[in-house]
């Protein structure tokens, strides 16, 4: 085997027109390739990793409470934070996203803008470098803002002035703060001017954040393309699940639960054993209006219940009044029941300390467990949706709904942000289709070159098999010395187009198109990467070896005295 490989090399370095010519051709070819992946990994690099991001995330994971979509809010950041990382082993950190919609007013002049938090990560900082003003003054001030050289335009502000920024905020109340404006950017693409960007902690006392709530998450994930299949990992472990808090009424423990949709009337007896007339509905809802439902030992006509906040570990109490006398054999005598909307608007703004999981405590207490199908669940959890149209009607739909029990939506970047990655996906196919087909234009051309140099050889094949060489030797020397070519002219066609990228990432474009977004500090962004280099490599080497094995089949059959007289 060795004497094999040392007459394909040997024949390698004795063949220099055929070397350039199919070496060239080989090496062109491997070039367009790498040109085409690492142009297009630099457009799905620039969308995914260092636009989406900043818009929406890969994943986005959403609380909404009494339709206000716009105000999004996490009563419990820290706890529905930590359900979120231990759902998936692709996410690799979480944002917080604060953001408003906002009347902005500058010197004589206003416009409307979204204002939303940054945490000035060293990629956010490469995709907005200041034009004017700098990073360190934005850190140093207290209520700093940075926006578009189109936004300071239109509002008629420079580094240094001040701007009042007026909005509502989550709890329905209209706050107004002012701002300095300390950086101002040229923009990298066309959708990010309509942004402004302040520190985390300011826009939360603007937007009336506490400091264990939150707006949305934005998920970085380590895969971006399973984004889909993160978000679905993330809504899964998200199911909610009954809960009700541990209070004293006078100096009884009690447990205060949320009940919403009242049931048929054979339901309600089963479950609770009480007569649907002596309850308050409204018609439209069919939802409990009159407080609260309560056992038989702790029937009153009105009530203070007392229980603990988080926050400030004192007492709170909730007064109940009018509650339902009638006794009700089914109910635990320390359960009270209270009307959603009450008891979501009560304990999710006060935080209480003593939280019970239900469904642990019925089962531990072996109590009928029937009675937990009219409890409602901690929050509710919207359906996924598949494209950007359902997810859009996901969130009319979420706007019609007022009720107080909080909603979680989860949703991937493939819906929130389609349109920008259907942009990518086309680019990224039409750089493919013309690189695919220029490949093969290439290769074909080699093809022939392989055969018409294995014919002009055939003098060299009949004297390698009149002195007695087998055909399965001679088959190998022509596929090893093809081989060593491909190799070497796929190498060399790796560094060519290495240069060509650095060069061509030279060039400055200035556009304000939608094209911008192929960009990077207005230069074409190339970014190559091992696993293609391979996968290129592997390709032309298999392809060279496809190509050439026919031809030298063909001619390791012929006989010596044949091959001698071609």
């Amino acid at each position: 085997m060795f004497t094999i490989l040392k007459i394909s090399f040997r024949n390698f370095l004795r063949q220099k027109r055929r070397n350039l010519m199919i070496g060239g051709s080989i090496s062109f070819g491997i070039a367009i390739m790498m040109l085409a992946n690492a142009f297009s990994n630099g457009i799905s690099d620039n969308i995914l990793n260092k636009m989406v991001i900043y818009m929406t995330g890969h994943v986005k994971v959403q609380g909404i409470e009494n339709g206000r979509i716009i105000s999004p809010i996490f009563r419990d950041k820290d706890r529905i934070k930590s359900i979120i990382l231990e759902s998936d082993p692709n996410i690799q950190s979480i944002l917080e996203d604060i953001g408003s919609l906002v009347r902005v007013v500058g010197n004589g002049k206003g416009d409307y803008a979204w204002i939303t938090n940054t945490n000035l990560h060293p990629d956010f900082k490469q995709l907005y470098k200041p034009l004017k003003g700098s990073y360190d003054l934005f850190e140093s001030i207290k209520n700093p803002i940075m926006l578009s050289e189109k936004k300071a335009e239109t509002l008629n502000i420079s580094i240094g002035d001040s701007v009042n920024i007026r909005t509502t905020n989550v709890n329905g109340q209209t706050n107004t703060g002012t701002f300095i404006l300390s950086i101002i950017t040229k923009n990298k693409n066309m959708f990010m001017d309509y942004a402004i960007f302040s520190k985390t902690s300011t826009l939360k006392t603007l937007l009336g954040y506490k400091n264990q709530e939150s707006g949305a998450f934005k998920l970085l994930l380590k895969n971006p393309k399973k984004a889909k299949e993160t978000a679905d990992n993330i809504h899964k472990q998200l199911s909610p699940g009954k809960f009700g808090v541990q209070a004293k009424l006078g100096n009884k423990n009690v447990i205060v639960v949320p009940i919403g949709i009242i049931p048929t009337q054979n339901k309600l007896q089963e479950f609770l054993g009480i007569n649907r007339k002596d309850v308050t509905i409204t018609q439209k809802h069919n939802q409990l209006l009159n407080v609260p439902i309560m056992s038989n030992s702790l029937q009153t006509t009105s009530s203070h219940i007392t229980f603990k906040k988080i926050e400030s570990k004192t007492n709170t109490d909730l007064i109940l009044k009018n509650a339902v006398k009638s006794a009700y054999s089914n109910i635990p005598k320390n359960l009270i029941f209270v009307p959603s909307r009450l008891f979501f608007k009560t304990f999710q703004t006060n935080y209480p300390e003593n939280r019970i999981n239900l469904t642990k405590y019925f089962t531990a207490n072996n109590l009928n467990t029937n009675i937990l199908k009219l409890i409602d669940t901690e929050w509710t959890l919207t359906n996924r949706t598949e494209n950007t149209i359902s997810f859009n009607k996901k969130l009319k739909s979420l706007m019609k709904n007022k009720r107080a029990q909080p909603t979680l939506d989860v949703s991937s970047m493939y819906e929130t942000a389609k349109d920008v990655i259907q942009f990518e996906q086309m680019f990224n196919l039409v750089v493919l289709s013309v690189s695919i087909i220029l490949f093969f234009i290439i290769m074909i051309g080699v093809l022939n070159s392989l055969r018409m140099t294995i014919q002009e050889r055939y003098r060299e094949i009949g004297t390698l098999r009149a002195i007695g060489l087998k055909k399965i030797h001679l088959q190998w020397i022509f596929l090893l010395e093809m081989l060593i070519l491909a190799t070497v002219s796929s190498l060399i066609g790796i560094v060519i187009s290495f240069g060509v990228m650095k060069g061509l990432s030279l060039l400055k474009f200035t556009t304000d198109n939608a094209l911008n977004m192929i960009l990077v500090d207005n230069s074409i962004y190339f970014l190559p990467t091992l696993s293609h280099i391979i996968k290129n490599l592997l390709l032309v080497l298999g392809f060279t070896l496809i190509t050439v094995y026919f031809p030298c089949r063909n001619a390791a059959k012929l006989s010596p005295s044949e091959a001698l007289r071609r």
